[in-house]
Order: C-alpha cells, then sequence, then structure tokens
C-alpha cells in the first residue's frame, strides 16, 4: 500500500524568495538578461533554476556527488565545476555538440530522442545522488527517478509551478518524499517560476524534514 502523501513545504531560503535583491543576484539577472542566456555575476554559467533555489544548491552540495540531468544546458555546466560527474539526458543534438564544446572532462552527455528511451537511460547506470527533472518527458521522467536515486538522494524537479506536473510530484510524495518549493526571479527571466526539491530524511544534502504525525 502506498504512504499517505507527505506535506509540501514553501521555501524562501536565506533571502527573499520573489525578488534577487543580493546585488550580485542583481547583475547575474541583468547578465542573463542581455546575454540570452543564465550566467552569474561574472558571466559563468549557472542553471536555469530559480535563485533560492541555486543557492541551497551551491550551499549543500557536495563535490563528491553523482548527478544525472533529464534535459541539457547551462546547469550541465554549472554542475560539472561543482560535482564528482554529471550524466545528461538531450533530445537536440546540435545543442549537445555545442555544449559538449564548453563542458570540463566531468560532463557525460547522451543524446535520445524517443520518449522511453529518454526517460530510460537513467535505469542504465548506477543510482545516483541528484537528479534533475528538466528537458521534456518530465511525468514519464518522474515515473522512473526514484528508482535510481541512491539512498539518500534527492530530486529536483525545475518549472514545477506548470500545470502537468503536479501528478508526477504526487506520486513522489506518496512514496514518502517530502516536497520543499523554492518560488522566484530565475536568471534573465521576468516570470516568477519555482523549483521544487522532493528528499527524505538523511538527505545527502542535509536538508532537515519534518516528521509526519
Amino acid at each position: 500500500m502506498l504512504k499517505p502523501t507527505a506535506p509540501v513545504f514553501r521555501c524562501r531560503s536565506n533571502l527573499p524568495a520573489r525578488s534577487p535583491r543580493s546585488p550580485s543576484w542583481q547583475l547575474s539577472w541583468l547578465l542573463s538578461a542581455l546575454n540570452g542566456r543564465p550566467v552569474d555575476d561574472r558571466g559563468h554559467p549557472l542553471p536555469w533554476y530559480t535563485y533560492p533555489c541555486i543557492q541551497t544548491l551551491e550551499s549543500r552540495l557536495s563535490p563528491t556527488s553523482r548527478v544525472f540531468e533529464w534535459g541539457s544546458g547551462h546547469s550541465t555546466l554549472w554542475f560539472a565545476q561543482r560535482v564528482r560527474e554529471i550524466v545528461t539526458v538531450e533530445h537536440d543534438l546540435r545543442w549537445v555538440s555545442e555544449l559538449r564544446r564548453r563542458a570540463p572532462a566531468g560532463a557525460r552527455f547522451i543524446h535520445h530522442t524517443a520518449p522511453q528511451a529518454y526517460a530510460g537511460e537513467i535505469l542504465h547506470h548506477e543510482p545516483f545522488d541528484l537528479i534533475v527533472v528538466d528537458g521534456r518527458y518530465r511525468p514519464l521522467c518522474g515515473r522512473v527517478a526514484a528508482a535510481a536515486l541512491t539512498t539518500g538522494g534527492v530530486i529536483l524537479w525545475d518549472d514545477s509551478q506548470a500545470p502537468d506536473y503536479p501528478p508526477g510530484r504526487k506520486l513522489l510524495r506518496r512514496q514518502g518524499f517530502q516536497e520543499w518549493t523554492f518560488s522566484g526571479y530565475r536568471p534573465g527571466s521576468p516570470r516568477i517560476t519555482s523549483s521544487t526539491l522532493l528528499l527524505r530524511s538523511g538527505n545527502c544534502l542535509n536538508w532537515p524534514t519534518r516528521e509526519l504525525r
């Protein structure tokens, strides 16, 4: 029997969630808008997640972590500078070719276009500490993500405010994951979006969980 649905929490991080008020975040947002790609205040790649989510990963991600990502991008380049291994699946071969030229040695790119191959690639690898549900076929990817996690593994579901994604996240909550959502601006975008962490106690980010009653 599935467990009762775990609770959902809203996070504001150490800075206001809806506004990048830090001077470095403000410059990052402006540079990203001008360049048409997410970068920090020095022009280095940033994930296209909300700023509070980026801040949380920056402060808690271990350099020994293994990360899997559906949907390649500047996040791939960012992770490659911070973790032991990043494996990413992408449907656009030209985009993969461009990123490969810019990525350090720790990044591994895999190209798939068919939904089952795209989502199922993760099952051909050793378990990961962080799995990012981004890119295409997110509901399908979300259904297999938990099976590919390490014991303390965490799932990041980006753009979690989109109307098609709640059923997939609800399934993960029924498996005991708690949902912590970081809402706010992301680099260069004028829209408020959400990036959600799904995790359990003893997770690799050392993020606190709340006991269910």
